[in-house]
């Protein structure tokens, strides 16, 4: 799984992108856009004359121009709320460690209990499965982290079994014992999926994608794996 590092850049590019196409729709901030642009050029074309309280001022106001226009749109205040999320969590030091679900593998009982298995974040990683655990459905929702899901540690019951995670930004790796049929349902606004069974990895924009694997039909033990991710890559291992 990539660094959280690539996927900030990633985030970082779609909102820069975002910000740009934003600015092209807006005619108000695109004329100031390019009003500041044009003030900035003409400080350029005239700094050979000795003018340079002149050049100073038409370069600060050119400044001034340009970031009141990208202030302007909406993507670039969404940016600053997630680096403020970002800020916070590093000033509180979360760590980045995994939540880890400490549970005995045991039968299920008749009469089911009521039970937390893992809170959901709105920054922070799961690590769900690194121990024996007793299996329920699976719904994850998340903010910006990565997920790791492991089913190699559990028994699942016969038929179909559901996992359904859904967040905005994030790096997602599911493990399924060989002898488990997958559905999956795949959506994501920009994101990308590494299946074991495929070669090439296949490229998500604003798509919804829906696999089963050569083994759904007869096998015993089904998972039915539904993503749903604004930005994010998901890798399923069958092992």
């Amino acid at each position: 799984m990539k660094s959280k590092q690539h996927l900030y850049s990633r985030l970082l590019i779609v909102l820069l992108i975002t910000t740009v196409v934003e600015l092209m729709f807006h005619r108000e901030l695109l004329i100031l856009l390019i009003v500041g642009l044009m003030l900035m050029f003409i400080m350029y074309k005239r700094n050979k004359q000795k003018r340079p309280n002149q050049h100073s001022v038409l370069f600060w106001l050119g400044v001034v121009c340009i970031v009141l226009a990208i202030a302007g749109t909406v993507s670039f205040r969404l940016g600053l709320l997630i680096g403020l999320i970002l800020f916070v969590k590093h000033l509180f030091d979360i760590k980045h460690t995994a939540d880890l679900i400490n549970v005995q593998l045991q039968e299920p009982n008749r009469t089911r209990e009521t039970k937390r298995l893992a809170k959901n974040k709105l920054i922070g990683d799961y690590h769900y499965g690194d121990t024996p655990f007793e299996w329920d459905n699976i719904n994850i929702q998340f903010g910006i982290g990565n997920v790791i899901i492991d089913l190699g540690n559990t028994v699942l019951p016969p038929g179909e079994n559901i996992a359904m995670i859904r967040g905005l930004v994030g790096d997602m790796r599911i493990v399924v014992p060989i002898d488990v049929g997958i559905a999956l349902d795949y959506s994501a606004f920009s994101g990308q999926l590494n299946y074991q069974e495929s070669e090439t990895a296949t490229v998500l924009r604003q798509e919804n994608l829906v696999h089963y694997s050569d083994n759904y039909e007869e096998a015993t033990y089904k998972i039915k794996l539904v993503v749903s991710v604004i930005i994010g890559e998901l890798e399923v291992m069958h092992v």
